[in-house]
């Protein structure tokens, strides 16, 4: 029973009590002034027929609760009191007729005197003092409930709006003043006080009323709002600096732009020049805000050179309520919704991807309108465990512009860095910028974009800015600024500072603020060293024009006795980047150690206090100025959980320096200048098992869920990485993280101030969730063996299997241990579990939904996740046969060849949980066998596969003639499907060429048996 139901219960017994009581303790007036028999007749039906309709209601839904039974005791008590009122009321009547009832509160009160009322009068006294114990329990526990999702948003951050916090808070405060108010009468025992009734029928109605309203908005808030979240959602734009000192406050301005004072008369002319040009592009932005006129266009275009601050003025924008204030002019009395989005080709695949940009956009969109969410996922609420495909987020986002002028809101998004989206074969920045032009082809809907000059823009979006022409001023502002607050620059004024060196930086700038930082930053530097005005001037003119050269610059600069650690500084940054395993800031200060061959391994397992790191970080931060010319720089780390060791990590300055030092020759010029025994894969597996061998454990850091915690992310890591320098972690390196980890979990928590016992109990369990994605439930204890598996790790496994028995005691686990490696597409140790005597066929244990748990073949399982695996990829490309779908196919081979059942195998399909508004239930089922998808796919190795089909098929003795057939691609088979699912007939497939992309798997049909395809499998 829910709290609402429990309460609503509880109310309607309190109802019928106080109405009962009032009638036995006469106090109910049958009418005021009596005026015939007519109305008396009347007055005592409406009596009888309240008290009946009241006895009625006496009734609910009830489900499993603490309160169940209780409630239905006294409900039940009530009835029977019911019942016998009734019959007295009505005995009355037919006793005195309509005369008495003229007078029917005197006879009332003569007739309390008599046993049974006087009985019926203490009953109800006893019912209700129990009702309202009840009450206090029920309340109090609902308070609890409530209380604890309070503390849950405020401290575990339930991912709700700010109105549903609110109406959850409102409902708290409530709950909590009904159950003082009922401990109250409980306590004086104000059973006859009419007033109290009234007030706490009346309180707990409005409560009830809140109750009913929260459990299925926070629940489905919290649910759609998680699967749309992702951890590096503001990761980006939390990296970009601040606008410094006032620069680009002119965008926004109400009035014109000033004029400088002081100035000369040429000066003031050419400042006039450049004030009137920005006021002009001011004018045309604010004009684009607040205007309704489509001859402006919905998209406007912040170009600008390579450095030249175009995320600095978006973040700078997003942030300015003067923004919000210009474009509520153009929403007029609709409700306002702004979003914005930046990309970041260095990030994760979210920050570089449209999904990432439909996420972010729904997120901040249903943040603001919950209420939208039913407009967005309208066949979502009832499949909350489902993960979103792309697809499903695209016709999300589509369905909530599209419906903007229904919906009376008008949406802003503000989108950053379009050159630093990630092309494929299937979307490049031409497919980009025509979609974005598609949602600003509706009134309702304005889109601000930036982005180098790139011409898929240029072209698409004909309203724009080029902001590399229009920052004089800034970046003049910018550089006195930080030359003022060098404590010399005073003195150094005093001396007859150069005037024109502040002007000269304006002018070779070219608009490109990475430049003037680096250059600011060189000169700032010289002043803080007391160099003359000649010397300033100097440096000044030794630094080259243009990012690239001033680069070359920085490096020839370097002393060649720290060209060294330098390199291999930069050289671990660009080693780590490619895969986006941002590095932890105390991974640099090992460096120096890795000289020591027998660093970290031989070193005791002791975490670092606080001191420690914090030295380590500020010898870091000073090494990377110095050492690195600030080209690389430290940075907090979103994903840190408030630990120290985890709070900064070491990233590029800016995309620039990533793009030069990415450059082929510049990395084999890098490595020529550093120790032969400086190989880069190995240095990075070392400096990555140090991180995790001396980290301080914690509670936490043993659970799991989708916000990983570090330590889980700093142990994957190491394995997720192997392989992407040719090579991979070794067996002793994998023998130590497991020794590590061993001792991680049976020694007490390191992290200071952990006083929980260490339960000796990892839970990192990883399951493939439906369609394939990541799930961590139910919550188990780690197995290194399937991990091991999980990661191909084949000579790791295949010795633990040897040497210890007894992690592979029985078939259920070795058919455990094939299917991990069998989804981690590892088809070599595969055919080596097989060969040991695990079999396709065998049970494997499997989590249905509400954590049931069910058996399906091994084989059926791994078909279910090739084939979701399939239809995932559709969004990207189907047919980039990258090296994890040609190994998926290989572990078909190999399955096939030991004896998996192909002969009547079919995959059932219908469409995606939302796709044009059709829900799966309602889709036509549709099939496709096994041999069709292989031939329509045609993996690398299809002529074997086929061949493995149709020996088990035909029989051996048509193998040539099947495989002649394979190759030139016809179906073998052509006829309709005659099995049905669900009660419909299944439609034959031969291709997914139309329905491919919008298609889901539902089940697997095998020999006549149908296995649903809504289950998880165990990873490790």
């Amino acid at each position: 029973m829910d709290p609402a139901t429990a309460a609503g219960f509880a109310a309607s017994i309190l109802t019928f009590i106080d109405f009962s009581w009032k009638l036995v303790k006469g106090s109910y007036e049958i009418y005021h002034r009596p005026t015939g028999a007519s109305k008396s007749d009347a007055q005592l039906s409406t009596v009888l027929e309240d008290l009946d309709d009241l006895a009625r209601g006496l009734k609910a839904e009830v489900k499993e609760s603490p309160h169940r039974e209780p409630l239905e005791k006294l409900a039940e008590e009530c009835t029977n009191v019911g019942e016998e009122l009734s019959s007295i009321l009505d005995g009355l009547k037919r006793k005195e007729g309509n005369k008495v009832w003229r007078s029917l509160e005197a006879k009332w009160k003569s007739m309390r005197k008599e046993q049974e009322v006087a009985c019926l009068e203490d009953r109800l006294g006893s019912l209700r003092m129990q009702l309202l114990l009840r009450l206090v329990s029920l309340i109090g526990d609902e308070q609890s409930s409530l209380t604890s999702q309070v503390k849950d948003v405020k401290e575990k951050g339930l991912l709700l709006s700010p109105g549903t916090l609110e109406r959850l808070e409102d409902a708290h405060r409530s709950s909590h003043q009904v159950w003082k108010d009922l401990k109250e009468q409980v306590s004086s025992h104000r059973l006859e006080n009419s007033a109290a009734a009234l007030d706490t029928q009346a309180a707990l109605a409005t409560l009830i009323t809140k109750l009913s309203e929260l459990p299925r908005n926070v629940a489905l808030e919290d649910s759609v709002l998680k699967r749309l979240w992702f951890p590096a959602m503001y990761a980006r734009e939390d990296n970009i600096a601040d606008a410094e000192d006032g620069t680009f406050g002119w965008i926004l301005k109400e009035n014109r732009v000033g004029e400088p004072e002081g100035a000369s008369e040429e000066e003031l002319k050419e400042e006039s020049e450049e004030a009137e040009q920005l006021d002009q592009v001011r004018k045309s932005f604010i004009s684009w805000l607040q205007s309704d006129d489509d001859d402006c266009g919905q998209v406007y275009h912040i170009s600008g050179k390579a450095g030249s601050g175009k995320s600095t003025l978006m973040r700078f924008l997003c942030n300015h309520d003067r923004l919000k204030y210009h474009l509520r002019a153009w929403a007029g009395d609709t409700e306002l919704i702004f979003a914005s989005f930046f990309f970041w080709s260095s990030g994760d695949k979210e920050e570089r991807t449209l999904e990432g940009l439909y996420r972010r956009l729904l997120y901040e969109i249903l943040k603001q309108c919950p209420q939208l969410i039913q407009t967005a996922f309208p066949s979502q609420c009832a499949q909350l465990d489902q993960p979103f495909r792309v697809a499903e987020l695209k016709a999300a986002t589509n369905a909530l512009l599209e419906a903007a002028d229904l919906l009376d809101h008008r949406f802003c998004f503000f989108i950053d860095g379009l050159d630093e989206f990630e092309t494929d074969q299937n979307t490049d920045h031409q497919d980009l910028a025509m979609v974005l032009r598609k949602w600003a082809s509706s009134p309702n809907v304005k889109i601000c974009v930036s982005s180098r000059p790139y011409v898929e823009f240029q072209q698409t979006f004909r309203l724009r800015m080029c902001l590399h022409d229009l920052t004089k001023g800034d970046v003049r502002r910018f550089v006195q600024s930080n030359m003022k607050k060098e404590p010399n620059y005073r003195k150094l004024e005093d001396g007859h500072l150069d005037p024109d060196i502040v002007e000269d930086i304006v002018e070779r700038a070219e608009g490109v603020f990475l430049w003037v930082r680096l250059v600011t930053r060189s000169i700032v530097d010289g002043i803080r060293h007391r160099l003359s005005p000649e010397m300033l001037r100097k440096r000044l003119d030794k630094l080259p024009r243009g990012l690239e050269a001033l680069f070359d610059q920085l490096f020839d600069d370097i002393d060649p006795t720290d060209k060294e650690t330098a390199n291999k500084m930069l050289l671990l940054a660009v080693h780590y980047n490619p895969v986006n395993h941002v590095p932890n800031a105390l991974i640099y200060s090992w460096i120096e150690e890795l000289s020591n061959p027998e660093f970290p391994f031989s070193s005791p397992i002791a975490s670092y206090s606080d001191e420690e790191i914090t030295t380590r970080h500020e010898t870091v931060r000073c090494q990377l100025r110095s050492l690195t010319r600030g080209l690389l720089e430290m940075r907090p780390n979103q994903g840190s959980h408030g630990d120290l060791y985890f709070k900064f990590r070491v990233d590029f300055f800016h995309r620039t320096v990533r793009d030069y030092l990415s450059e082929p020759h510049r990395q084999l010029a890098m490595e020529r200048q550093v120790d032969s025994r400086f190989a880069i894969g190995n240095a990075s597996r070392r400096l990555r098992f140090a991180e995790f061998k001396f980290l301080r454990t914690r509670q936490r850091y043993f659970k799991r869920g989708p916000d990983l915690s570090p330590m889980i992310r700093c142990f994957t890591s190491a394995f997720s990485g192997d392989g992407y320098d040719g090579s991979s972690s070794s067996s002793a390196l994998v023998d130590d993280y497991e020794a590590v980890l061993s001792h991680h979990l049976k020694t007490p928590f390191s992290y200071p101030g952990e006083s929980e016992p260490n339960p000796c109990s990892i839970h990192w369990t990883l399951w493939t969730g439906i369609r394939g994605t990541p799930s961590y439930n139910p919550p188990l204890d780690f197995s290194y063996i399937y991990f091991l598996a999980y990661w191909g790790r084949v000579e790791d496994v295949l010795r633990r299997v040897r040497e210890t028995p007894s992690p592979i005691s029985n078939r259920n686990q070795m058919t455990s241990l094939l299917s991990s490696a069998a989804v981690g597409c590892n088809f070599r140790l595969v055919g080596q579990i097989l060969h040991l005597g695990a079999s396709p066929g065998e049970p494997l244990v499997v989590i249905r939904e509400g954590h049931n748990e069910d058996t399906i073949p091994m084989w059926i399982a791994f078909l279910v996740r090739m084939i979701e695996y399939m239809l995932i990829s559709w969004e990207n490309d189907m047919y980039a046969w990258t090296s994890r779908r040609i190994d998926l196919f290989r572990t078909l081979e190999v399955l096939l060849k030991a004896g998996a059942g192909s002969k009547h195998l079919y995959f059932i399909l219908g469409l995606g949980s939302y796709v044009g508004g059709k829900d799966v239930s309602a889709s036509e089922p549709m099939g496709i066998s096994l041999e069709d998808l292989v031939l329509y796919i045609s993996p690398p190795n299809s002529a074997q596969v086929l061949e493995l089909i149709h020996r088990e098929k035909y029989g051996s003795w048509l193998s040539r003639g099947m495989k002649w057939a394979a190759e030139t691609l016809v179906p073998s088979d052509t006829k309709d499907f005659e099995f049905e699912f669900n009660g419909r007939p299944v439609r034959r497939l031969h291709t997914l060429d139309n329905e491919g992309k919008d298609l889901k798997v539902l089940a697997v049909f095998l020999d006549g048996q149908t296995f649903k395809a809504r289950f998880r499998i165990r990873l490790w």
